[in-house]
């Protein structure tokens, strides 16, 4: 079961109001997380049940245990703000692969959407003098400072997670469904965007 971002809040209030529910962020070998950091969202606690109802493979999936007491994997990423509250940032399913690292796309959009106002924002990988790149296609109605853009990454986000480039756009193509189209997405051209050398 995917847990959307109206459900987090949820999972705010189960936590918040229940003294022995908890909520963790974990990374990949099942340790906490820094707050901020993103990481999978893994709730334990009393609310956990013990199995899904005749799905032991689904079971072994999302069960497990976590500092000596069963916990429930939800597959979403979110990370903690300092103030303890929860961000959802997206699906594990999501993750992308670069250079050895895996990073979550929405939550490197959801980072710069922080910055200033985007009207659309995408960022994916993709190939620039045959060497794979992080580039944040967005489009935007106000003027962005992309040097100051990319300070402001660096202080929120690991360095490998900050993109190499990126590209202003009028409008980004979107596919039929409403969503913008990777596909699409010109390719970089050097001499028409910024980079950041890793």
């Amino acid at each position: 079961t995917s847990l959307d971002p109206a459900k987090i809040d949820q999972v705010q209030q189960l936590t918040d109001s229940i003294e022995a529910a908890k909520a963790y962020v974990l990374d990949a070998e099942s340790r906490r997380v820094p707050i901020g950091a993103i990481g999978e969202l893994v709730i334990g606690g009393p609310v956990v049940t013990k199995q899904y109802f005749n799905n032991s493979e689904q079971t072994s999936k999302a069960y497990g245990e976590f500092n000596g007491e069963r916990v429930y994997f939800t597959n979403d990423l979110a990370y903690f703000k300092p103030d303890g509250s929860i961000v959802y940032v997206g699906r594990k399913d999501d993750l992308i692969n670069l250079n050895g690292f895996r990073i979550e796309p929405k939550g490197v959009e959801s980072t710069i959407s922080e910055y200033s106002d985007f009207n659309q924002i995408k960022v994916v990988v993709g190939k620039v003098n045959r060497q794979n790149h992080l580039i944040a296609y967005y489009s935007s109605d106000v003027d962005i400072d992309e040097n100051n853009l990319k300070e402001f990454l660096s202080v929120h986000l690991p360095s490998y997670m900050v993109p190499s480039f990126y590209v202003r756009m009028d409008h980004l193509p979107l596919n039929p469904n409403g969503k913008i189209d990777v596909k699409c997405l010109p390719p970089v051209e050097l001499d028409e965007v910024d980079f950041v050398k890793p």
